[in-house]
């Protein structure tokens, strides 16, 4: 049992399952006290979900800002799990040695150590240097990797 390959699954099920039952029981819904005049927030409790989302809706076209960080999480989102759920099958169809066996979890936790430096790096920088130079250097680095490391 413990050596299945889906162990880790079957156990997250279980944790999803149990969390499910205690939120359920124990999280009560968040109604705000204050009557809001924008779209989102209708002034009548008694307006359907569609009703809602519509006016959801309305509200992220009117408001640019909204829209754009909505494309940007979803663009960010896409490329995080298009990358998750491949670089295992292409590290493994890149092998040489396809006798030993890979290790994807010293792989995986090198990929989580320099997210950390990235974001680290960038923290300290981020207050230093103007968006511009910042774009030059995120595309001067990503040139760079392209030319010696590819």
């Amino acid at each position: 049992l413990f050596e299945s390959l889906t162990f880790a699954f079957k156990t997250a099920i279980l944790c999803c399952i149990v969390g499910a039952i205690a939120i359920a029981f124990t999280w009560k819904e968040n109604y705000s006290s204050m009557k809001s005049t924008t779209a989102v927030n209708s002034e009548h409790p008694d307006d359907t979900f569609l009703t809602k989302f519509i006016n959801a809706g309305k509200y992220i076209m009117q408001h640019t800002d909204t829209l754009l960080l909505g494309i940007t999480q979803c663009c960010y989102e896409a490329s995080l799990y298009t990358f998750i759920f491949l670089w295992v099958p292409i590290i493994g169809k890149a092998t040489l040695d396809k006798t030993e066996a890979i290790p994807h979890g010293h792989i995986f936790a090198i990929f989580m150590i320099a997210c950390m430096i990235g974001s680290n790096v960038y923290t300290i920088i981020g207050d230093k240097m103007k968006l511009s130079r910042k774009m030059l250097f995120g595309i001067s680095l990503f040139i760079f990797y392209f030319l010696f490391f590819t």
